[in-house]
């Protein structure tokens, strides 16, 4: 699979969300146990609710993804910016 490759989709009671591949590389492993509790995704996601296992294309590839906090900032800047625009009457209200 490429980088940005749709690999899941996780479906809740509001939204089927996308869960593209952070790297290139191919699937090793796929979590069957999710299929009986996908609750672990959220419950326990660095244990027992991981989705997939990958075989890295590039191991330097690795160094270019965020730290889970640096992802959480990111997030939420963007929930912030999205809020604003929102309050400006922006579009996709």
């Amino acid at each position: 699979m490429k980088q940005s490759e749709d690999i899941a989709q996780l479906e809740t009671i509001k939204a089927i969300m996308t869960v593209a591949s952070p790297l290139a590389g191919t699937v090793s492993e796929i979590n069957s146990l999710l299929n009986d509790k996908p609750e672990l995704v959220n419950e326990d996601p660095y244990g027992e609710g991981w989705l997939i296992l990958i075989s890295l294309t590039n191991l330097g590839d690795i160094d270019r993804l965020l730290k889970a906090e640096e992802y959480f900032e990111l997030m939420k800047k963007k929930i912030q910016d999205e809020l604003k625009r929102r309050m400006r009457g922006g579009k996709g209200t």
